[in-house]
């Protein structure tokens, strides 16, 4: 009956509908199918993922508490999935979630575990996997403090050599912007030199003369004939 279910189930998984998804990876589970179970729970999202991953990390193979660590991370729970990760020494794993949480404290806590176990290769690695997220003031007080300056000076010269990328941009992008605001101004000076090419407002206003004005003064107005005769 089994492998008559299992071809059925497979067949509707594409519904992803947690009841069908369940089944199939108990299936999985029961035959210790570990490759089969990850693709499946990467593949299919709907179903009861803490309740897998509880069940998942007591298992005694690693493969399946690895894939208990991969589902703890996909619910955003980074934390218990570095946790595991560690217990089974799959420290690749680790960087890998720490990388992936954006979480500058996981990051930084990661490079601590390091230095505590001597595991000073992994040290070095997760300052390329994490290196957005760990700040350069911590792994040189790490390197100094342990006698690790040799495993950082790689991360030391790229972090230098990006900073100096990173401020020849900058200053380009001020330079450029004070231009503009120079040449902003020069127009402006521009425009109010041409105003001041026009009639100056201190000129005296020429004052037109009326009717009358131009031949001198005026006398009195003509006097009309007499009215009327003498009597």
């Amino acid at each position: 009956r089994v492998p008559l279910i299992k071809e059925y189930l497979l067949s509707v998984q594409n519904e992803d509908k947690p009841i069908i998804n369940e089944a199939i990876n108990d299936l999985f589970f029961e035959e210790e199918d570990h490759k089969a179970l990850l693709r499946s729970v990467d593949t299919y999202k709907s179903f009861d993922q803490a309740s897998l991953a509880t069940r998942l990390k007591k298992h005694e193979l690693l493969e399946f508490r690895r894939i208990a660590a991969h589902i703890y991370g996909e619910m955003g729970r980074h934390e218990e999935s570095i946790d595991l990760s560690k217990k089974d020494a799959m420290w690749d794993d680790a960087m890998k979630t720490a990388e992936s949480s954006k979480d500058k404290k996981l990051a930084e806590g990661l490079l601590y575990f390091f230095v505590e176990k001597k595991e000073y290769e992994c040290f070095s690695a997760c300052l390329y996997t994490c290196y957005e997220l760990i700040r350069p003031d911590v792994v040189l007080e790490l390197a100094w403090r342990n006698n690790l300056v040799d495993f950082v000076m790689p991360y030391m010269v790229q972090t230098f050599t990006d900073y100096s990328s990173k401020m020849s941009t900058l200053f380009n992008k001020v330079q450029k912007l004070e231009e503009k605001l120079d040449e902003g101004k020069q127009k402006e000076e521009d425009e109010e030199n041409k105003d001041g090419q026009g009639v100056p407002l201190t000129a005296p206003l020429m004052i037109t003369a009326g009717p009358g004005m131009m031949g001198g003064p005026m006398g009195p107005p003509p006097m009309g004939p007499p009215m009327g005769g003498p009597g």
